[in-house]
């Protein structure tokens, strides 16, 4: 008999301490573009072009991550959208899809 996969303990955040650094580079961005393979989702974050912000935007930073990691980035955005709900920091009208 094959055991099935738990999905929601393979989810769940490592228990990593994270070493801050104070001179990492930082970057504004005000457009995400997501591309998916079998294998990786690519997540560009980019600044809309001034004088033409609805048709162009600069790249800044390009992150390549594992379909899993891509999982865990979406459990935790979404957790980070209810908090924010609950915080009536976004009302739940605008969020209604999304979560």
């Amino acid at each position: 008999m094959v055991k099935k996969k738990n999905i929601k303990n393979e989810l769940k955040p490592p228990q990593i301490k994270l070493i801050e650094k104070e001179n990492i580079p930082t970057f504004y961005a005000n457009y995400v573009e997501c591309r998916v393979s079998n294998e990786e989702v690519v997540l560009t974050f980019a600044r809309r072009k001034y004088d033409n912000p609805t048709n162009e935007a600069e790249a800044l930073n390009r992150v390549y991550i594992s379909v899993s990691h891509f999982l865990r980035l979406t459990k935790l955005l979404n957790d980070q959208t209810k908090k924010m709900v609950e915080m009536r920091i976004l009302p739940k009208e605008v969020v209604k899809d999304v979560i």
